[in-house]
């Protein structure tokens, strides 16, 4: 897809390496989270509100994490339609990125 062109230079570059810089987290406002996903998934939509098309994504997914929750209960995450509008603004290859900060271990 990269030597076709198909795909934004930052997002893929945003999938390898994540964000890297420092932040100030806030603590998680729910339980069923714990603290180490926490930790990793704030730093990634931080990170990932800072990239083009993903503008707004923090403050939408923090601000309404129940709605987001039924990706990081599911065995099959990538499967699961964002909420919000982001699956119909996001293409694929966006929607990594998106599960990359929700559930690490499938992607």
């Amino acid at each position: 897809m990269q030597g076709y062109k198909e795909l934004d230079h930052t997002e893929w570059r945003y999938l390898l390496t994540g964000y890297g810089g420092e932040i100030v987290k806030k603590d998680c406002p729910v339980d069923w989270i714990n603290e180490n996903a926490w930790n990793e998934m704030y730093k990634n939509f931080f990170g990932l509100n800072l990239v083009g098309s993903y503008k707004g994504i923090m403050d939408d997914f923090f601000d309404h994490l129940d709605e987001w929750r039924h990706i990081y209960d599911s065995n099959e995450p990538q499967d699961e339609k964002l909420p919000r509008g982001w699956d119909e603004k996001l293409n694929a290859f966006q929607k990594i990125n998106i599960i990359n900060g929700i559930r690490q271990d499938k992607v």
